[in-house]
């Protein structure tokens, strides 16, 4: 939806690895080893860090600070990963959107619970605002609707700014 309104977004880097690598090497996905899983999405996330234009809105369906709440998730060292989340600054706004317990797919490409996805999510909050990030929620909603809201907000702060 905001791809249809003309914006530049970035599709989840972690989404597309587990797809590829699901079959192919399934030893290198996230629940079966963090560390391997994360060398791999850092390469590509930086590589849409660069592609991303300057002067001008781009959304990205997920983000290097992640890697901090992942590690802590997975009780893994998060400071290897700190570097690279300091040197690849974003907006300061993150639209973060909570896990729906009525909506929530448990599947191969995300294996976790309910209860896990919440205590991903909140791992995942906490390593944005360790990271100097605001958290913007977003209300869960038919897609159209949170695409528009997000589209409101976003203006609202580039205003503001």
């Amino acid at each position: 939806m905001l791809r249809e309104a003309g914006l530049t977004v970035f599709a989840e880097v972690a989404r597309r690895v587990i797809v590829r690598e699901r079959d192919r090497r399934p030893h290198v996905l996230p629940w079966n080893d963090r560390r391997h899983f994360d060398r791999l999405i850092i390469e590509e996330m930086i590589k849409d860090y660069q592609a991303a234009t300057c002067n001008s809105v781009n959304f990205f369906d997920r983000a290097l600070p992640e890697l901090i709440g992942w590690a802590r998730f997975a009780g893994i060292e998060e400071g290897a990963y700190a570097p690279v989340v300091k040197e690849h600054p974003y907006e300061k706004s993150v639209f973060f959107l909570t896990p729906d317990a009525k909506t929530y797919v448990q599947n191969d490409d995300r294996p976790y619970s309910f209860e896990e996805s919440m205590t991903i999510a909140t791992r995942l909050r906490e390593g944005y605002v360790d990271f100097g990030y605001q958290i913007v929620e977003v209300d869960f909603d038919e897609p159209r609707r949170m695409a528009a809201s997000i589209l409101r907000r976003a203006q609202d702060l580039v205003r503001a700014e």
